[in-house]
């Protein structure tokens, strides 16, 4: 049996080598929260679908062992939000709504998406775009080095 030219471009295609996938995110720490010493995990994101914000990089300051919308149920949120007055804990009105990004960037985290950050490595995916520090969290709670 002999192959058509329309084989062996079908046969060529599928020889190309996959691009590579480009990272969703990554873990910038974890460890314990300097607002009250609980674990907490900082991720960066580097994709959005927010329209205000635009594609910029994005963190994530989350409690390391609980969802972010328990967290704010159970007062747990205070290891990534401190005492602020906007906490719903505490009555207030904070605009973050716990149950849709957050939930999903945390959830991702537990599933092991996002690598470790790794400045040799990971350097370039942050080279000339614009950060939002604090998408959720108080990025007081993590350590500045």
């Amino acid at each position: 049996m002999s192959m058509t030219n329309r084989d062996l471009a079908r046969l060529k295609g599928r020889a190309k080598k996959a691009p590579a996938l480009q990272e969703r995110g990554f873990i910038m720490y974890q460890g314990p929260s300097m607002l009250d010493g609980a674990p907490i995990v900082v991720i960066a994101t580097m994709a959005t679908s927010n329209v205000k914000t635009g594609q910029m990089v994005q963190t994530w300051i989350l409690c390391a062992d609980t969802e972010p919308h328990h967290a704010t149920k159970s007062g747990k949120d205070a290891s990534v939000c401190g005492n602020c007055p906007q906490r719903h804990y505490n009555g207030g009105a904070c605009y973050v709504v716990t149950h849709q990004a957050p939930l999903q960037v945390y959830r991702s985290y537990k599933r092991g998406l996002y690598p470790t950050y790794n400045a040799s490595s990971h350097a370039d995916a942050f080279k000339g775009r614009a950060l939002r520090l604090g998408a959720y969290g108080d990025p007081a709670a993590a350590p500045f080095e």
